[in-house]
């Protein structure tokens, strides 16, 4: 992982594997190790996906006495927002 970063760090180590396997095995266990990276890193960004949108969603939950709130204390002023004129100006 980079560092303070949600990423990983690409590795270029193709020459630890042919040291450690040879030549000859070394860069095919190399592009095997590549696709897993790859496979990881695709993982991990739909992982990430998948809390911000539950993040996103409770969030939306937790807000919505607020917005309410917001709803009933503009109606008690008698006063609009934009939303409400566009709202308004699409029903008429």
């Amino acid at each position: 992982m980079k560092w303070n970063e949600f990423s990983f760090t690409e590795q270029r180590n193709l020459g630890r594997w042919k040291s450690a396997y040879g030549k000859d095995e070394g860069p095919q266990l190399w592009q095997q190790a590549e696709a897993h990276f790859h496979v990881c890193e695709t993982q991990f960004a739909e992982l990430l996906g998948q809390i911000g949108d539950a993040m996103v969603g409770q969030m939306s939950r937790a807000l919505d006495p607020v917005a309410d709130l917001y709803v009933g204390r503009k109606g008690d002023a008698a006063v609009l927002d934009f939303d409400d004129l566009l709202l308004r100006a699409m029903h008429s």
